[in-house]
């Protein structure tokens, strides 16, 4: 019994695990197969991988930026379990990469679109407290979306 046991526990982390494969000296790739029931899906599967990523980033006081992401949903191509692969920079937060992920002009932007403007204010508060964004940045783009309401 103890031996199932640890065999499931392995196999379960085997299929959760976050292996972060390094490409280049800055460029990282993490892809993951979500095996779970019929009603999880490919959109959960990238945010959870977009997230260990930028954890990754985090740990080395970084900030990670897609150079691309790939999904498949379940049960298409030649796997029948979803899938995403995400590759990213991990790069400095003052690299001018990091500031063009954050304020959306890269066309492969990993930011959700926000649903309203307290939701996109709440947002940018956040990048200001994080030091992505400078005060004056933060005041501009603030204006922006009140003078849209």
């Amino acid at each position: 019994m103890k031996k199932i046991l640890i065999v499931s526990i392995i196999f379960l982390i085997s299929c959760a695990s976050s292996d972060v494969k390094q490409l280049s000296d800055d460029t990282y790739v993490l892809s993951r197969e979500d095996h779970g029931d019929f009603f999880s899906g490919s959109d959960s599967l990238s945010k959870a991988v977009i997230s260990d990523a930028n954890a990754f980033a985090e740990k080395q006081g970084k900030v990670a930026v897609e150079v691309s992401s790939h999904a498949t949903a379940k049960g298409e191509g030649t796997s029948k379990w979803a899938s995403f692969e995400y590759k990213f920079l991990v790069v400095d937060e003052n690299d001018p990469l990091a500031k063009k992920a954050v304020l959306g002009e890269n066309k492969n932007d990993t930011i959700e679109q926000p649903k309203d403007s307290y939701t996109e204010l709440l947002q940018l508060d956040d990048l200001r407290k994080k030091g992505i964004l400078t005060e004056d940045e933060f005041q501009t783009e603030k204006a922006k979306i009140l003078s849209r309401d």
